[in-house]
């Protein structure tokens, strides 16, 4: 898998977790849970973030991901 591919599978995650954060935001069922892994969100970080659809390990990850590509 070269890079492209990689990129590619980042895109599609990226996509589908908006997509199912968009969702649960629809029904109404609060952002209690990662939408990337499913891990609870917690307490502080929804009181600090009140839209944060990603628990802090993901979101780190995201955010060094993106400081890669140079987002």
């Amino acid at each position: 898998m070269d890079i492209l591919d990689q990129a590619q599978a980042l895109e599609e995650l990226e996509r589908d977790a908006a997509l199912a954060a968009h969702r649960e935001r629809m029904r109404g069922s609060g952002r209690e849970n990662c939408v990337v892994c499913g891990d609870p969100i917690g307490a502080a970080r929804l009181k600090a973030v009140p839209n944060a659809v990603r628990c802090i390990s993901c979101q780190s990850g995201r955010e060094r991901w993106d400081r890669l590509r140079g987002r």
